[in-house]
């Protein structure tokens, strides 16, 4: 799990440890070409095993806890790539006081799963 400190400044401003060798999406497609976007993670991990399976736990881990916690807002931007692979999400605006939306969608289970 990669980790940062922030240290809130006022209202409107404060300063975040950089988190090095890393980048956000939208800075690893900059250098792809539009059909080949989906190979952007895999060309910044060298296709390494380890980091693969690091890219591939930190990703669960963050697609359900931000599911569960009903935290949106995910984008290109404020989703960034370490270079072992770690998946993190920045997004500082909770820090300042807006906090992140929650919208949680409804789950149905249909009723033939609940018997199987």
């Amino acid at each position: 799990v990669a980790t940062y400190d922030i240290i809130p400044l006022g209202a409107e401003a404060g300063l975040a440890e950089v988190v090095s060798d890393s980048l956000t999406l939208r800075e690893l497609s900059q250098n792809c070409a539009s059909n080949e976007r989906h190979l952007r993670v895999l060309r910044a991990l060298n296709c390494d095993p380890l980091c693969l399976n690091r890219l591939a736990a930190t990703t669960a881990a963050y697609l359900t806890a931000g599911y569960a916690l009903g935290v949106r807002d995910g984008h290109d931007d404020n989703i960034m790539l370490r270079k072992d692979g770690t998946l993190f999400r920045i997004d500082f605006g909770f820090i300042f006081g807006a906090t992140p939306e929650i919208d949680t969608p409804q789950t149905i289970v249909p009723r033939a799963v609940t018997f199987a």
